[in-house]
C-alpha cells in the first residue's frame, strides 16, 4: 500500500511538473496573432497600382511615325517648288496682233499717227484701233479720206468702210480687201450726196495730213557771238 501510494504522489509530481511546460508549448505554437497588427497590413498598405501607369502616357514623348512620311511629303513638294521655281518661267502673255502695213506706216510717224488716232471711230463706247480700222484699203491716203468723208458727211465709217472692203473667211484665216473705190461707197451709203465732189475734198484733207505732220521745223543753231578782250600793251 505504501508502495502504490509514493508510485501515484510520484506520478501525480510529474503531471503537475509536465502539464505548465505543455501548456506553454502549446501556447507558443497556437498564439493568435495579435489583433492590432493584421498579418495582410503590409499588402493592404502597399498597393500594387502605387505608381500608375496613367502617369506617363503612352506615346506623349514620341512622335507616331505620320508625321515622318509628312515631313518626307512637305520636302519633297519643296524640293519640286524650288526646281520649278529654278525653271525657265513661262511667257502667259497675250501675244500682240502685228500692224498691218497701213497701221505700221502712220504708227511710224508720232505727229500723223496722233491726228489719226483722233479721228478714229468709237463702237459701243470703246475707240477702235488703228490697225482694225486701217485693216484692208488698199493704201494710207484711201484710209485717211474715208475717215475724212466720214466725218465731212456724218455717215459712220463702218458703213463706208464695208462698201469698199470685203471680208473674206473666219476667224485668224480672215482676209479684208478693198474691192470698191471711195466714190462708189458714197454713192453706196449716201445717195443724194455728190461722190466726185467729196472724194476730192477728202483726199485734198488726206493729203495735207500727211504733209504737214511729216515736216519737221528745223532748228536754227544761233552761235554765240564771243568776244574777245585785249589787255593793254
Amino acid at each position: 500500500m505504501r508502495f502504490f501510494a509514493h508510485l501515484i504522489g510520484f506520478t501525480a509530481a510529474a503531471c503537475l511538473t509536465l502539464s505548465p511546460a505543455y501548456a506553454d508549448s502549446n501556447a507558443r505554437g497556437t498564439r493568435p496573432a495579435a489583433p492590432g497588427k493584421p498579418t495582410t497590413s503590409n499588402t493592404t498598405n502597399k498597393p500594387t497600382t502605387s505608381k500608375p501607369t496613367s502617369s506617363k502616357p503612352t506615346g506623349s514623348g514620341k512622335p507616331a511615325k505620320s508625321p515622318k512620311s509628312s515631313t518626307s511629303t512637305t520636302n519633297t513638294t519643296s524640293n519640286t517648288s524650288t526646281t520649278t521655281s529654278g525653271s525657265t518661267p513661262t511667257d502667259t502673255s497675250t501675244p500682240t496682233t502685228p500692224l498691218n502695213p497701213i497701221a505700221a506706216k502712220i504708227t511710224s510717224k508720232p505727229n500723223l499717227n496722233a491726228k489719226i488716232s483722233a479721228m478714229l471711230p468709237t463702237i459701243k463706247g470703246k475707240t477702235m484701233s488703228l490697225n482694225d480700222a486701217s485693216m484692208g484699203f488698199k493704201n494710207q491716203g484711201q484710209f485717211i479720206a474715208a475717215l475724212h468723208v466720214s466725218q465731212n458727211l456724218n455717215i459712220p465709217f463702218m458703213d463706208l468702210k464695208n462698201a469698199m472692203v470685203t471680208k473674206t473667211g473666219t476667224g485668224a484665216t480672215a482676209e479684208f480687201k478693198q474691192t470698191s473705190s471711195l466714190g462708189q461707197a458714197i454713192q453706196t451709203v449716201k445717195k443724194n450726196a455728190d461722190a466726185t465732189t467729196e472724194v476730192e475734198k477728202a483726199e485734198t484733207q488726206a493729203s495735207a495730213d500727211v504733209t504737214t505732220s511729216s515736216t519737221t521745223t528745223p532748228t536754227k543753231n544761233k552761235k554765240k557771238k564771243t568776244t574777245q578782250t585785249g589787255g593793254s600793251q
